[in-house]
C-alpha cells in the first residue's frame, strides 16, 4: 500500500481511507467508476444490455400456453407473424406508420393468403387476441379507418399502453390471466 507521502491530491479529488488506521490508500476523480466484487462477477457472468438498440416485444408469459390451447396452429403461428407489425404505446397493427388491413396483412405475409386472413383474423378477434376499431380520419372526415389491435394483456412492445387500447380490451378475459 502506498503511504499517505505518496499519492497527489488535486482540487476535487475523492479520497479512499483505510478505517482501521486512517491511512489514504487511494483517490478516485471525476469520472473514475468503483467496481464491487459482486458487480464484477455480475459482468464476469452475464451480458447488460443484451442486444441494445434491437427492438423487442414482451409476450406474457401467463398468456402463452393459453395461446397454444386455444388457438388453432394456424392462428397461432400466424399471430405470432403478426408481432412484428405491433405499435408501440397503442399496439395497432402498422407497417412504416401505415395501419394495416387484410389486404396489407396478406402481402406482408405472403404465405397466407388474403382468403385465409379474411378467416383468421376474425377467429382472433372472436377469441379476444386482436379487436378491430373503427375512427375517422381527420384529413378526410367521410372515411372511416379500420385498425387492427392486438390485445395489450397479451402482448405489448415497451412499457407505456394508451389508457383507451386498455379500455378496448378490458372485459376479454384476458385481463384476468
Amino acid at each position: 500500500m502506498k503511504s499517505n507521502k505518496e499519492i497527489e491530491l488535486e482540487e476535487n479529488d475523492f479520497v479512499i481511507i483505510n478505517p482501521h488506521n486512517g491511512e489514504l490508500v487511494g483517490k478516485l476523480r471525476e469520472g473514475d467508476k468503483v467496481v464491487t466484487k459482486e458487480q464484477s462477477e455480475h459482468q464476469q457472468k452475464y451480458v447488460d444490455n443484451f442486444n441494445k438498440g434491437e427492438k423487442f416485444l414482451k409476450i406474457y408469459e401467463k398468456a402463452m400456453p393459453i395461446l397454444a390451447k386455444k388457438l388453432k396452429y394456424n392462428e397461432f403461428t400466424f399471430l405470432m407473424q403478426l408481432l412484428p407489425y405491433v405499435s408501440y404505446k397503442d399496439n395497432i397493427l402498422r407497417y412504416e406508420n401505415k395501419v394495416l388491413d387484410m389486404q396489407d396483412l396478406s402481402t406482408l405475409l405472403p404465405e397466407y393468403s388474403y382468403d385465409t386472413v379474411r378467416r383468421i383474423v376474425p377467429s382472433l378477434i372472436r377469441k379476444g387476441v386482436l379487436g378491430i376499431h373503427k375512427t375517422g380520419c381527420l384529413d378526410r372526415p367521410n372515411i372511416i379507418i379500420k385498425c387492427y389491435t392486438v390485445n395489450p394483456f397479451i402482448v405489448t412492445k415497451g412499457t407505456t399502453m394508451d389508457r383507451t387500447i386498455i379500455g378496448l380490451f378490458e372485459k376479454s378475459g384476458w385481463d384476468k390471466i
